[in-house]
């Protein structure tokens, strides 16, 4: 039979235009679990109900013929959980913290006794993720607005962890803010904006400011609600990233109104004379 290489090549070129540009990184969470008595035996049929707080919006599942449950697609927020079996009396946990792409899973024990009966917990150890072998640093909503910023710029928080470096710009002096994984250039890594690709450039990606590739460092910190960077071994999700992934999550809304206000002032009044200079410049930033 005779090969038709003119196809060939254009599958190959479809599959790698398609490769490079599937990224879809993950913004919500998964949250998995099994139910059990005081004796270690699995509970099918138990009513699982996850709202979240600042929303109220109700994830609900039930337990399988295992005693075990998987919550899906759980957009990022703190949240309550609540077991409910006909014989035992009701499981409640509040304040989960959940972020983007994290994966949880945990056994909850059920104490026998009336449903009009509850044991509530208010605080638990901090979830850990035991389904995935990737690193993650995450910095959530009050990290984000506590964390000193030079300039209210939320680059300026990236380097806390471990293995995240600024790096050098590139030679046409348009590449913003360029950033370094693991020892990595800066084409190893990836950025997301809620799981969209904020790359600036393919071969040589930036979080760029004004006269950059993109306007990820001009981005609100008010409007952040999480940054999350991952490395190590990385799931398939990030394939396109040998050293690793940074993303930013914004906030979404709450069922309680609320708002913030910033100013910045820097006046002539507030700097200091430079040693060349023979008085201090006329300048204001606000």
């Amino acid at each position: 039979m005779r090969l038709n290489t003119s196809k060939v090549s254009l599958m190959f070129l479809f599959v790698f235009v398609i490769a490079q540009l599937s990224f879809g990184q993950r913004t919500t969470a998964t949250f998995a679990g099994i139910v059990t008595d005081s004796s270690g035996a699995v509970l099918p049929g138990a009513d699982i109900q996850l709202v979240n707080a600042g929303t109220s919006a109700l994830i609900q599942r039930i337990t399988s013929e295992t005693g075990e449950f998987v919550l899906d697609y759980v957009p990022v927020g703190t949240y309550t959980l609540k077991i409910v079996m006909p014989g035992f009396k009701i499981y409640e946990s509040r304040g989960i913290p959940l972020g983007a792409a994290q994966n949880v899973r945990r056994t909850y024990v059920m104490e026998v006794g009336s449903p009009t009966d509850s044991v509530t917990v208010t605080g638990e150890a901090p979830l850990v993720n035991t389904l995935s072998p990737e690193q993650r640093l995450s910095l959530e909503t009050l990290e984000v607005r506590s964390l000193p910023m030079v300039n209210r710029n939320i680059t300026n928080i990236l380097e806390i962890g471990s293995g995240l470096t600024r790096g050098q710009p590139t030679a046409n002096g348009q590449a913003g803010n360029r950033f370094r994984l693991n020892g990595l250039g800066g084409s190893a890594m990836t950025v997301t904006a809620d799981g969209a690709d904020a790359n600036g450039n393919a071969s040589s990606p930036t979080i760029g400011g004004f006269g950059g590739y993109n306007k990820i460092d001009v981005m609100s910190s008010e409007s952040v609600a999480e940054v999350q960077v991952v490395k190590g071994v990385l799931p398939a999700e990030y394939g396109s990233a040998m050293a690793g992934n940074l993303s930013l999550i914004t906030k979404s809304g709450t069922n309680e109104w609320h708002g913030s206000l910033f100013h910045r002032y820097e006046g002539s009044a507030l700097s200091a004379r430079l040693p060349i200079l023979a008085r201090e410049p006329n300048s204001v930033w606000n």
